[in-house]
């Protein structure tokens, strides 16, 4: 085609996965499609034009040596392109059209026509620049690259002619290879065009137009039927071949219907007048090639031994739609394939419960098959399992800095589902954390019955919370107004700021007294340690680098033992998550 493929609707052209584009063309003055893998690419190219295709790498070499007869020197094709194409370290004005800094947007495409482009990355509308024109074919060398029907054993797949974000060493006789499930906003459209004229058999005598009509495919995707229909003077014979198979003839001479096509098949039409056969069309089946993928999320990624894990799935098909999903959960960190022997469940739903049985990081390994029949394996992160074992309380406390973050068997009162790990321990006690102490159930609505936002499984916002909130005036407390004054007069903390409201939420005894038993007492703390124990047990854990504190009226400063000037919090603590939640 003489300019990239494109479109009049910005969205649309920069839409992702998708093959979704109202009007594909080949013109001047479009937004380049983009972000279509190859296989989507093949269909937008059809709706064009059923006889067009994408262009097979042999083709894009042809032109390349055409443009050499017309009088280009073969470095300028095949080693720099920088002198006719739009690379970032070319200089020129385009001439019409709009240019865009950011690839793959659909907005802040602005006017081109007299800026100069002067060495930055900028993507251009269809034939904006006669600068990037030769022999009338515009921007075969950068702006985008432009997918190919070229293959290396169907797993990689081959787009040419450099692009307007690198330079013009990325020449237009570049290739670039992809996986077949590849798309990005550099990657476009180039046609193999076909002209709508009659094909002559060796006498001269057989003149027509063949025509297909659109591929329509089985429930499942496994076949495809495509009609077939001609128009000439002279009556003649329409027959077909799919790939080497024999010439057949339809029930009807005008027109007819193939039934059975597979994927990679290639249909020939022909008219025959009983001797001659002339007015050869062709037609390459591509169907869905693109594999599906998955997401995991783990509900936790530590477990004991014989416990559960809910593993949330999304099975994802954009083109044909899933047909089913399969999963594993074992203990191979790497690939296990797309043999559907090789997993053991049936994903039905959207949420999969796993669990193992012996020490070990496990992965939950999810095939994901599409209608058409493509599959991929999606893994997940690990997930530590630990087998309990029973250990002497006194051993516990003789040795803690052996024992610091074992989960261990701990129920209270009120059934609550945390899980315990050991935080302290001396002569006389053992002390506990929840290992997860922040999160979101284990601390109350605010006093209007907002509640807190779980952003991750390690962080919580407790902005919607605190806005019940007036700040220092919800402040009631006798012992906390001094503190109050000393922040105010040493800080500048207003009485009103976030600070100021997250304090008024922590002290208000109305709402955490829905945490007391029928006794009125609480069976564990919400929230982390005092300083003083916190500080005790990462000293002891990590004796060569030390927390030292200090203490007045107010509060606390700290600062490591190795130096430094004492502050309001020590930040990467070893990034142990016992200590710092990440």
């Amino acid at each position: 085609s003489r300019y990239e493929i494109g479109t009049d609707n910005a969205a649309e052209a920069v839409a992702a996965n998708t093959v979704t584009v109202t009007k594909a063309e080949s013109k001047q003055g479009l937004y380049p499609i983009v972000n279509k893998s190859q296989s989507q690419a093949q269909q937008i190219v059809k709706t064009i034009d059923n006889d067009a295709s994408l262009m097979f790498g042999i083709q894009w070499d042809l032109t390349l040596k055409f443009l050499e007869t017309k009088g280009m020197q073969p470095t300028d094709l095949t080693t720099n392109s920088a002198s006719w194409g739009n690379y970032t370290d070319a200089v020129f004005t385009p001439d019409r059209g709009k240019y865009n800094l950011s690839f793959g947007t659909a907005d802040n495409w602005q006017e081109a026509t007299g800026v100069q482009h002067s060495r930055i990355a900028w993507c251009i509308t269809t034939g904006a620049a006669d600068y990037t024109k030769k022999a009338n074919i515009y921007d075969l060398a950068g702006n985008i690259r432009e997918w190919t029907l070229e293959s290396t054993n169907g797993a990689s797949v081959v787009s040419r002619g450099g692009m307007g974000a690198s330079d013009g060493t990325h020449p237009a006789g570049e290739r670039n290879n992809s996986s077949v499930s590849n798309y990005d906003e550099y990657k476009g459209i180039r046609a193999a065009m076909y002209e709508d004229t009659s094909n002559q058999a060796d006498d001269g005598t057989i003149v027509g137009k063949i025509q297909f009509g659109n591929l329509s495919w089985n429930e499942d995707y496994s076949e495809a039927t495509v009609t077939v229909s001609k128009t000439d003077e002279n009556d003649f014979t329409l027959q077909y071949k799919v790939n080497d198979g024999s010439w057949m003839n339809f029930a009807s001479q005008d027109s007819g219907e193939i039934i059975g096509l597979k994927d990679r098949d290639v249909v020939t039409a022909c008219l025959y007048d009983g001797t001659n056969r002339g007015y050869y069309a062709t037609l390459n089946v591509v169907g869905d090639r693109t594999p599906p993928t998955a997401t995991i999320h783990l509900s936790t990624n530590v477990i004991n031994a014989n416990e559960e894990i809910t593993a949330t799935i999304t099975l994802i098909d954009n083109e044909t739609g899933v047909d089913s999903g399969k999963y594993v959960f074992n203990t191979e960190s790497g690939n296990i394939g797309t043999d559907e022997s090789s997993y053991t469940g049936t994903i039905d739903g959207n949420t999969v419960k796993v669990s193992g049985s012996a020490d070990g990081t496990y992965y939950l390994h999810v095939l994901t098959i599409d209608r058409a029949g493509n599959k991929s394996e999606t893994i997940s992160e690990g997930v530590t399992i630990k087998v309990p074992v029973q250990v002497d309380i006194g051993e516990i406390a003789s040795n803690p800095n052996e024992y610091y973050g074992y989960e261990v068997n701990y129920q209270p009162r009120n059934n609550a589902n945390v899980k315990w790990k050991v935080f302290y321990a001396d002569t006389e006690h053992i002390y506990l954390i929840a290992d997860d102490y922040i999160a979101a159930e284990y601390a109350p609505n605010g006093k209007s019955g907002t509640s807190i936002t779980a952003n991750s499984p390690y962080h919580l916002s407790f902005d919607n919370v605190i806005s019940d909130y007036r700040g220092s005036s919800d402040i009631t407390n006798s012992l906390v107004k001094p503190w109050l004054s000393y922040l105010n007069s040493s800080y500048g903390r207003n009485s009103t700021n976030i600070n100021m409201k997250a304090v008024a939420y922590m002290l208000d005894t109305n709402v955490w007294s829905t945490f007391l038993d029928n006794e009125g007492k609480a069976e564990y703390a919400i929230g982390g340690p005092t300083l003083d124990l916190f500080c005790t047990s990462y000293n002891q854990k990590y004796p060569s680098k030390q927390i030292q504190y200090m203490s007045s009226n107010y509060g606390y400063k700290i600062r490591w033992s190795t130096g430094g000037s004492y502050g309001n919090y020590i930040a990467d603590l070893a990034k142990d998550d016992l200590y710092l939640r990440r």
